[in-house]
């Protein structure tokens, strides 16, 4: 492939801290009334579990070749099969192949809080580990959409394991984008390790 994005790493992501998504997440607005102890408390958890993640990701841009009613064909001999993947792609010129993860220390720090009995900090960690590698997804996303001048954001990310797309696409995932090489291996269960890793297709719109 000649495109600029044949494969493209992405490592060390500069991604803000997602503060407000977090609060979001656990149930909070920014607006909420909380304890100043309690707040003081929550925001030390989000501060020392955000210092743990490494987001980092990898990325493919290819031309979509063909989008039928539940088969989608990528260049290189990629076809995806789901009715609701090809209705999310349909329109775009080209489709980003993504993923993401922030690695290993934030989810065996989360795993270390619930041995000791802090299931709230626990729950602290999995809030900024989910909203943490969602933002590095986004800033991946935002780039490819960027180097290709697509037009607009488009329609959302589409993950395997939505809607009608088989989890067992995220073996090809693996394929396309060498994730071993992102340190990020598929299980037998088709789950993604480390645990807050995300794949992703966005359609982009010449």
């Amino acid at each position: 492939m000649t495109d600029p994005l044949s494969l493209k790493n992405f490592n060390a992501l500069a991604v803000p801290l997602p503060e407000k998504r977090i609060w979001a997440r656990l149930g909070y607005s920014r607006s909420a009334s909380l304890p100043a102890a309690q707040t003081r408390k929550i925001r030390d958890w989000i501060n020392a579990a955000f210092l743990l993640c490494e987001p980092r990701g990898r990325a493919v841009v290819l031309p979509l070749i063909r989008c039928d009613a539940d088969t989608v064909e990528l260049a290189g001999g990629v076809v995806f099969h789901s009715a609701k993947l090809a209705d999310n792609l349909r329109g775009s010129a080209r489709v980003a192949v993504l993923a993401a993860t922030i690695g290993e220390a934030l989810p065996r720090a989360a795993s270390a809080q619930i041995a000791a009995g802090n299931g709230a900090a626990a729950l602290v960690y999995d809030a900024v580990g989910t909203e943490t590698v969602e933002a590095a997804l986004d800033h991946i996303d935002e780039y490819c959409a960027r180097a290709y001048r697509s037009a607009g954001r488009g329609r959302p990310r589409f993950s395997p394991g939505y809607g009608d797309w088989s989890l067992s696409a995220q073996a090809q995932f693996a394929e396309i984008l060498s994730l071993s090489a992102l340190g990020v291996t598929v299980t037998d269960r088709l789950q993604l390790l480390p645990e807050k890793s995300v794949t992703a297709v966005k359609g982009l719109v010449a």
